[in-house]
């Protein structure tokens, strides 16, 4: 997608320190645990999430958009947990 300027002015210049790339995976959960320094029990808990998290079926309504708007969302919540790292 081409870049372009938003047109009412507003612009973040927070560069991350971290990319995920698109999705949430396992590598992606403990590379984030890792750098959190999380201990033991938070990144079982996460990894258990994640695996209850992909045996959910997926929606039969809707658009047929939503596996890639899922990959945003994920994509996102990956950026959000790592937001929480004090530097």
């Amino acid at each position: 997608m081409k870049e372009r300027d938003y047109a009412f002015g507003f612009h973040d210049d927070v560069k991350p320190l971290f990319s995920t790339g698109k999705g949430l995976t396992e590598e992606v959960v403990r590379e984030i645990s890792e750098i959190k320094n999380e201990p033991q029990w938070m990144l079982d808990y996460r990894l258990r999430s994640l695996e209850l998290f992909h045996k959910l079926p997926m929606p039969d309504f809707g658009p047929d958009c939503l596996c890639p708007t899922l990959a945003l969302i994920c994509q996102g919540f990956a950026l959000m947990m790592l937001s929480t790292i004090r530097s």
